[in-house]
């Protein structure tokens, strides 16, 4: 798939358009620093949408951030 075709998919998919649908619960956040298929700035965005979310930031890019699951930082 083309980036241009995956942007085509994605259109209209808006994450912070449906927050307030979402149930008030706790909110952690886990983001790579050096993701390029969510860039940090939407996990940035994301975590301000969520007052009082966590966010942990991991080494890597988006595949790479499952290896880090098993840090305290998760606890």
């Amino acid at each position: 798939m083309k980036r241009e075709e995956l942007a085509a998919a994605w259109a209209g998919l808006d994450p912070l358009e449906r927050v307030g649908e979402l149930p008030q619960r706790p909110v952690l956040l886990v983001n790579a620093r050096s993701d390029r298929v969510i860039p940090p700035e939407n996990g940035r965005r994301l975590a301000e949408a969520f007052p009082g979310s966590r966010q942990v930031w991991v080494p890597g890019g988006h595949y790479t951030a499952i290896l880090h699951m098993s840090t305290p930082d998760y606890g």
